[in-house]
């Protein structure tokens, strides 16, 4: 049964990347105000990481909104995540295709960076990647995912994340360099 709605999740949010009419633009991160997080939950530390990664592009590159949003396969919800600050979801907040249902986010909101920190690909974090309006969108380089993405940072995925969100930074700094 999980192999068929997995199917018919990925399938729907294909359909639904094809309708999302996203006009991309390299924008350095000097020009960026706005960044969406998007990440599976899988334990605390990969969540501290987000969240500082969160925390310096607010205080150190002075982005006025930077919003997380997080998927949990788990049926409880963690007790580390912050509900105030992040969108937090889980299996349960999600319909039979896996796609979010009972989670509110207005995607005609433009922002101007979204980064996928997902450690695997899944429907739910999927589904916010295809559909959020962001003028530029980082990712590791995934097969299935490579066509979201304007910037593919391909690391070893035994660097990790602090490697990646070097990389991330770096590549941001050198788009478009005036």
């Amino acid at each position: 049964m999980s192999f068929l709605v997995n199917t018919l999740g990925k399938w729907k949010v294909g359909k639904l990347f094809q309708q999302n009419r996203r006009i991309p633009e390299a924008l350095n991160l000097e020009r960026i105000e706005s960044a969406i997080l998007v990440c599976n939950i899988t334990d605390s530390q990969s969540y501290k990481e987000v969240q500082d990664f969160a925390t310096y592009l607010k205080r150190s590159e002075g982005l006025s909104s930077v919003k997380v949003i997080c998927y949990f396969d788990q049926k409880e919800k963690p007790t580390f995540v912050n509900e105030e600050s992040d969108l937090v979801f889980g299996k349960k907040d999600c319909n039979i295709f896996g796609l979010p249902n009972k989670v509110e986010y207005n995607f005609k909101k433009p922002v101007d960076l979204l980064v996928d920190f997902t450690s695997k690909s899944c429907v739910p974090t999927n589904y916010f990647i295809c559909q959020i309006n962001a003028k530029t969108v980082v990712g590791k380089q995934d097969d299935e995912k490579g066509d979201w993405f304007d910037l593919i940072i391909d690391i070893p995925k035994e660097k990790g994340l602090p490697v990646y969100k070097e990389n991330i930074l770096r590549y941001l700094k050198m788009i478009n360099k005036a």
